[in-house]
């Protein structure tokens, strides 16, 4: 191989990497935001969303000075984290924390 080819494997392999782990912090952040709106917080809720969107737009928009290659490969990262918590959400655990209180009563 050459150090071309290399070099662009090793960017490919970085921006799957990065992908996944923004992939995590983004969907793994889906439940706490979900709670605050549920516990009537939704200034901090949607706080917490727009630094969750922020992020991925920030990563992406670095991904892209990298080239298209890395940019879909980043994707394909984040895409993986998602298909991973959505197993692990759906392997038993609860999408929410059970509500509890009189407002979670209240709710129902």
């Amino acid at each position: 191989m050459s150090a071309t080819t290399t070099d662009l494997l090793w960017a490919l392999l970085a921006g799957l990497a990065v992908g996944f782990i923004v992939g995590l912090v983004h969907f793994l952040g889906l439940r706490p935001t979900a709670a605050l709106f549920a516990a009537g917080r939704p200034g901090r809720a949607l706080a917490l969303q727009v630094a969750r969107f922020a992020l991925v737009g920030l990563v992406f928009f670095a991904l892209t000075r990298l080239g298209a290659l890395v940019l879909v490969a980043g994707l394909g990262g984040l895409l993986i984290a998602r298909g991973l918590v959505l197993r692990r959400i759906r392997a038993g655990e609860p999408p929410l924390p059970p509500a509890t209180g009189s407002q979670g009563e209240a709710r129902r």
